[in-house]
């Protein structure tokens, strides 16, 4: 029971509409997942930044209190949850504090947690970030110590 000039199998050929909407099907999941994965590698690009720049201040501002002689280790500690933030201090798992003769470093290591890459099998992220500084003997010297003619 075929219309004069009417294929039925041609028709459904030559149709389109609805093919936006199949197409959108497909796509949506995929575009949610990357923009899910764009903002987890945000956050840690974010974290990484602000624990980057907590680790070089605290390492600078130890330095000169290494002429005092205190106990450098619970004033790094402090002053790097300081400069953390609140929002970050609570991703921090250790804070590595060296000092020698040489000079002083930092070590930090924090855990940042990503529900998008979750799905990846990868529900956080481990963060670790260093500064080292090096005293120069010369510089290091307190304003008492130098020679005035």
């Amino acid at each position: 029971m075929c219309i004069a000039g009417w294929k039925p199998i041609d028709h459904f050929r030559r149709n389109d509409t609805g093919s936006v909407a199949v197409m959108a099907a497909f796509m949506l999941p995929a575009v949610a997942m990357l923009i899910g994965i764009a903002f987890d590698y945000n956050k840690i690009t974010a974290a990484q930044r602000a624990y980057q720049i907590a680790v070089d201040d605290t390492v600078v501002s130890t330095r000169t209190r290494r002429e005092l002689g205190t106990n450098l280790v619970p004033f790094a500690r402090t002053h790097f949850v300081a400069m953390l933030g609140p929002e970050w201090a609570k991703t921090m798992t250790s804070l590595e504090f060296t000092r020698d003769a040489d000079g002083i470093g930092a070590t930090a290591v924090g855990r940042i947690p990503t529900p998008f890459f979750a799905v990846l099998r990868m529900p956080h992220f481990d963060l670790r970030v260093a500064a080292n500084e090096k005293l120069d003997p010369v510089n290091a010297r307190s304003s008492r110590t130098t020679r005035t003619r």
